[in-house]
């Protein structure tokens, strides 16, 4: 048996993942948001900073986004627990 790569592991948690209102996440495009809202099948992202959300939302399908990778995140992001939290 063989050890999938590390591409591997980040895909098979993905399709484990969903978004939650608060979290941070990717979309399709590659874009850094946190999930502002979850409504009628879409999933509004704000942008972020380290002084919080951001005023620039964008919707994208919920199936569309992914859990940032620790690669993706701002070094400010890596020592938060942003996991179920509203920033």
């Amino acid at each position: 048996m063989s050890t999938p790569m590390p591409d591997e592991r980040h895909r098979a948690q993905d399709s484990d993942w969903t978004p939650v209102e608060g979290q941070l996440a990717v979309d399709g495009k590659g874009y850094l948001g946190v999930v502002h809202r979850l409504f009628e099948g879409s999933a509004y992202l704000r942008t972020v900073s380290k002084a919080g959300p951001g005023s620039l939302e964008w919707a994208v399908p919920p199936n569309e986004l992914k859990q940032p990778a620790e690669g993706q995140l701002p070094a400010w992001a890596r020592n938060r627990e942003w996991a179920g939290r509203r920033p």
